[in-house]
C-alpha cells in the first residue's frame, strides 16, 4: 500500500520525534544517498540472489521523488514503513544506513525505528563507507566514556582541551582525526577519536552545524 505525500510526511515526522534512532541498531558499513535527480524512482527489493543481476530481480516497492522547478525535491509516494536514518528534504538530505552488500545490491535499513531492511541497487545513488561519510559531515561527538586522545591508540594520553564542536578530517582504521573548534568554528587543535569497536559505533554525529 502506498501513502500520499502529506500523510507519509506526517507519519515520518511523528515516528522520528518519538524515536529518532533504534536502540542497539547495528553499525553496518556506511550510508547511502539516492540519486533522485537522475533516477526519480528508488526501487526496493526483497531478498536477492548474489549470482543474479539486478535485471533478474523484481522490485517489491518503490519511493517516488518529484524534483521541483527550483531544484528542490519531494517524496510523492512511499511505503508506509519508510523511516530513513536521515530525512530533511528541504536541505536535500536523505540517507539510509547500509548493513550489507550482495552483488549489485545494498541492504539498507528502511525503518530506523524497528530495523526493517530492504535491498536497493548500488547504481541508484551514492554509497559512502563510514570513514568517508564521517569526514564529510559537519560534526561528530563521542559517546560517554570515549575520550579524545593525542594519538590513535587506546593507551594514548587523553586530550583535556575544551571545545564546542568536533569536525572529522581524516580516518585511520578505527580512529578519526578531529579538529577541535570553538563556538565561532575556529580551530583550536586536533585530536584522535575512536569511532567504533567490534560491537558498535562510539560516536554520534550531526549533518548540520
Amino acid at each position: 500500500m502506498k501513502m500520499n505525500k502529506s500523510k507519509w510526511t506526517l507519519l515520518v515526522l511523528i515516528m522520528l520525534f518519538m524515536l529518532p534512532q533504534a536502540k542497539g541498531q547495528q553499525a553496518g558499513l556506511g550510508m547511502f544517498r539516492p540519486a533522485w535527480f537522475e533516477q526519480p524512482v528508488l526501487y526496493l527489493y526483497g531478498p536477492v540472489e548474489y549470482n543474479k543481476t539486478s535485471q533478474d530481480h523484481t522490485p517489491v516497492d518503490s519511493i517516488v521523488f518529484q524534483v521541483e522547478d527550483g531544484g528542490g525535491v519531494n517524496i510523492i509516494s512511499a511505503p508506509p514503513y519508510l523511516v530513513p536514518e536521515h530525512l530533511k528534504l528541504d536541505y536535500d538530505v536523505l540517507w539510509f544506513r547500509v548493513i550489507g552488500i550482495t552483488g549489485g545490491f545494498l541492504e539498507v535499513i528502511v525503518n530506523s525505528t524497528n530495523g526493517q531492511t530492504a535491498y536497493i541497487r548500488k547504481d541508484q545513488g551514492s554509497f559512502l563507507y563510514w570513514p568517508e561519510f564521517l569526514t564529510t559531515i559537519s560534526t561528530v561527538e563521542p559517546v560517554a566514556g570515549n575520550p579524545l586522545r593525542i594519538k590513535p591508540l587506546d593507551h594514548a594520553s587523553e586530550v583535556e582541551t575544551e571545545f564546542a564542536f568536533l569536525h572529522a578530517v581524516a580516518a585511520r582504521d578505527e580512529w578519526l582525526m578531529v579538529e577541535l573548534l570553538d563556538s565561532d568554528l575556529n580551530k583550536i587543535s586536533t585530536a584522535w577519536l575512536k569511532w567504533r569497536n567490534s560491537e558498535r559505533m562510539l560516536l554520534t554525529w550531526s549533518l548540520f552545524m
